[in-house]
């Protein structure tokens, strides 16, 4: 059986291996594509990137030759911001779109909340933050050697996020699934707006958790990927009849 490919965009600080969880619940048939973003991971030499649209602009060079395969687009957070604008970009090179998508964590963008500056944060606020939103480790962030480290990267990546300026464009017609945390600052109102995007009714749901609820549910997280595999399959065993 030839596998359906789901390529995935992490959040602010992620990697390749912030997948690995919910890798470890996804049946054989199903391939995460997981990629670094310039400056961390295997990409560790080059330099950070602050700009969505060059960001994107790098990923599209990492993911153009999976997508001929049948597959899926998944971000989280960031990683849907990130995801968002690759749809854009591949409608706009006229290649072939995924099937679905897949957003957790992430209000539309057309609602991003640009108040908060995080990038230009001080020091110790933006450790505050971070403790806040969740997903760095304290020994992370109590440790200002490994701060040093990451500190840049955060910035660099909360610096694309504050670069997007939201153009409407036409709506795909593709399924979107959106998910969020129930304890994290996205308002179910800036959730459903995703609709906006997509001709095909949103499918939108809420679990457990804060702004990293993925990481407390990564066997919900594949079934939904399964899931949509799965009514692809489906349509497309119907339109061959």
């Amino acid at each position: 059986m030839q596998k359906y490919k789901v390529l995935c965009f992490s959040f602010a600080g992620g990697s390749k291996y912030s997948f690995r969880a919910m890798e470890k619940n996804m049946p054989a048939h199903i391939e995460l594509v997981t990629t670094d973003y310039p400056g961390r991971g295997s990409r560790m030499a080059e330099g950070l990137l602050k700009d969505v649209n060059e960001l994107v602009t790098d990923m599209y060079q990492q993911i153009k030759h999976h997508i001929d395969a049948p597959y899926m687009i998944y971000g989280h957070s960031m990683g849907g911001l990130v995801a968002y604008k690759m749809l854009q970009l591949l409608r706009t090179e006229g290649k072939k779109l995924p099937d679905n998508v897949l957003i957790t964590g992430c209000r539309a963008p057309s609602s991003w909340d640009k108040r908060k500056r995080l990038h230009d944060l001080p020091y110790d606020e933006l450790v505050k933050e971070l403790t806040v939103m969740g997903g760095v480790p304290q020994e992370i962030l109590k440790d200002k050697d490994s701060m040093l480290f990451f500190e840049p990267i955060m910035r660099a990546d909360f610096s694309v996020v504050a670069s997007h300026i939201y153009q409407k464009t036409a709506p795909f017609s593709i399924p979107f699934k959106i998910i969020t945390g129930t304890q994290e600052e996205i308002s179910q109102e800036d959730a459903l707006k995703w609709q906006e995007e997509t001709t095909i009714p949103l499918s939108y749901e809420r679990l457990e958790g804060g702004h990293f609820f993925i990481f407390d549910h990564p066997q919900k997280i594949a079934e939904v990927i399964t899931a949509c595999f799965q009514k692809n399959l489906m349509s497309n065993t119907l339109e061959s009849l």
